[in-house]
């Protein structure tokens, strides 16, 4: 009986804390939990100290990730080169976004976005935040895992999930925004509504339900008071990410959006604080026959 409860125990905790791998070039091992991609470095916490410190170490010391998903996530050991103009070839510009509305006749509409790379790479992902110089992206088959950002210079175009279609091209031209909102003609009201819409898609964070969850497994009283702190706090601006940096900048979306990603954080908190205290039952119920 002890070595059942022990087993349980074991793979219940591991359903709330699944860790990732990283193998430097120098044959190291180490457990993390995987934050960021960037071009250059990625950026993590160590697994067995996820309260501490975040480390940033570069790409070229890695030779692979495993990662939580069991998906290996391999890094070129030849950095791209990247194309520079003559001092007196070069022209001041911009980047110009162009988006066409797919037409009536297009098939059933993919439930995902793909990005296509100007290499000629494609992706199948969700993109979380557009700005000026970067895209922030995860991709479909890993929601769970960590957010990349990509220049967007490297990218030719993106198919969103609504049909839409954004191509990044190089031009002397200003930057044209898009905002579905406004296009629409809709008010205060309507991009607050997209606001919580969005949030619904795109808000993925935990917002510490896992450690809640084991907590209350362990002892269900201990772990009421991580949850009644993680549900009274409303999740940072980092933890939310909203797709599009041109709507944030609207007062009314932004509320929408951190309104309802507040009552998801405190649903999911509840529920790991639910599910926590549930498995205590069990575990007590199988050790008491």
């Amino acid at each position: 009986m002890k070595h059942f409860l022990f087993f349980f125990l074991s793979v219940t905790s591991f359903n709330f804390f699944a860790q990732d791998t990283v193998v430097f070039k120098n044959s190291d091992k180490l457990r993390i939990l995987l934050l960021e991609v960037n071009p250059d470095n990625i950026k993590y916490k160590r697994f067995d100290n996820q309260a501490g410190a975040t480390y940033t170490v570069l790409k070229s010391e890695i030779s692979y990730i495993r990662l939580s998903n069991g998906q290996k996530e391999v890094f070129d050991k030849t950095p791209s080169t990247q194309k520079t103009l003559a001092v007196k070839d070069s022209v001041p510009v911009q980047v110009k976004d162009t988006i066409t509305a797919q037409t009536p006749s297009t098939p059933a509409l993919p439930a995902n976005d793909t990005v296509y790379f100007k290499n000629g790479k494609k992706v199948a992902a969700r993109i979380y935040e557009l700005s000026d110089t970067e895209i922030k992206y995860k991709p479909i088959g890993n929601l769970d895992g960590p957010v990349y950002k990509i220049p967007k210079s490297d990218v030719k175009e993106i198919m969103f999930s609504t049909g839409m279609k954004q191509k990044f091209e190089t031009t002397s031209s200003p930057v044209n925004t898009y905002d579905p909102v406004a296009s629409s003609g809709g008010g205060t009201q309507s991009y607050v509504m997209r606001g919580a819409g969005d949030a619904k898609i795109y808000y993925r964070h935990r917002g510490g339900a896992g450690w809640v969850g084991v907590t209350a497994a362990i002892f269900p009283l201990a772990g009421l008071v991580p949850a009644i702190i993680c549900s009274s706090v409303p999740p940072k601006q980092h933890n939310l990410g909203y797709p599009d940096q041109n709507l944030w900048q609207n007062k009314d979306y932004r509320f929408g959006y951190q309104k309802e990603a507040y009552r998801i954080k405190r649903k999911r908190v509840w529920t790991g604080f639910g599910i926590g205290c549930g498995t205590a039952i069990l575990l007590f119920i199988l050790a008491s026959q």
